[in-house]
């Protein structure tokens, strides 16, 4: 199953390996810091969703605006496409509810879980450069600093107008193209994990249309450009990665002290300004957040052993 092709025939066994594959997918996808990208490197689907995904083009368009409707379907592989979608989406909707209670009950497991796994996927970026120059590290230290700032200037609660969430989407989903990075890290990022994550767990259509229709548009348009900086200037932009999410560390600081809260529309409470704080004292809860922190690296590192170890 390596040419998604629209002529491509697949029993049942094929659909069934290819929803299991795609709701491991959805897994990578729902939590900060393992990536959908690198699950599908992984499962041998990485490269297979790029071929379909450059099917939705212009001439795709073109097709559909000269009523070319037969045309344009058989143009898109969707025998590879329904059945992956299907179990990333059963996945998603699946974990949303399990992620959604452990922040209204055990939200000290949260954060430190998030820290490892972004802490652990900035290593595994990195690793993609082999050489480390000056040109590099400076990227790096862009990356960081520029995250870093915009992790403490974006509010614990961003905006919720169907503007931002259009462009939650985009971004969250070009953050998913890209192996090593998850897009649910970018929306941890934007302050909208929680708020998309209830919004699937409450079956919010319209929530959830607005984020999917920025995600259309990111997979068309952005996912592109990330594919050719990936091409042209691998090194450089792996390098502002790496920086991007170390800075983000900020945003996801396992210590934290809420200032000032308000009622959500689902009736719950949501701290709208926080601050980061080391903890005065040295005790079993900082170990049990360490310990957190080290389980959470350790699958992302997992991980990736095994995709290397498969390549």
């Amino acid at each position: 199953m390596n040419d998604p092709k629209e002529t491509k025939k697949y029993s049942f066994k094929d659909y069934l390996i290819l929803y299991i594959k795609g709701f491991f997918v959805g897994i990578g996808n729902i939590a900060p810091g393992i990536s959908g990208g690198t699950m599908a490197l992984i499962l041998g689907v990485y490269e297979d969703i790029i071929r379909a995904v450059r099917r939705f083009n212009l001439e795709l368009l073109n097709q559909i605006l000269t009523l070319k409707f037969r045309q344009a379907i058989r143009s898109i592989p969707w025998g590879f496409l329904i059945p992956l979608g299907c179990g990333a989406v059963t996945a998603i909707f699946a974990f949303a509810k399990i992620i959604s209670w452990l922040f209204d009950n055990k939200p000290f497991v949260i954060w430190p879980v998030f820290f490892g796994m972004i802490l652990a996927s900035a290593y595994v970026v990195s690793r993609r450069l082999k050489t480390w120059n000056g040109a590099f590290i400076g990227a790096l230290i862009f990356g960081a600093l520029f995250s870093y700032f915009l992790s403490g200037v974006l509010p614990a609660k961003t905006p919720d107008a169907a503007w931002f969430l259009f462009i939650t989407g985009a971004l969250t989903i070009s953050a998913s193209f890209l192996p090593g990075l998850s897009g649910d890290f970018m929306l941890v990022l934007l302050g909208k994990y929680r708020y998309v994550l209830d919004a699937v767990s409450h079956l919010d259509l319209y929530t959830v249309g607005i984020v999917a229709s920025g995600c259309a548009v990111g997979l068309i348009i952005f996912a592109r450009v990330l594919e050719w900086l990936l091409k042209r200037h691998h090194d450089i932009t792996m390098a502002v990665l790496t920086g991007f999410m170390l800075g983000s560390l900020r945003r996801v600081w396992p210590w934290k002290e809420t200032l000032a809260t308000t009622i959500d529309r689902h009736g719950k409470i949501v701290p709208i300004s926080q601050v980061n704080y080391w903890p005065a004292e040295f005790n079993s809860g900082v170990l049990t957040v360490i310990a957190l922190i080290i389980a959470a690296a350790a699958t992302v590192l997992v991980f990736e052993f095994l995709n290397r170890k498969k390549d």
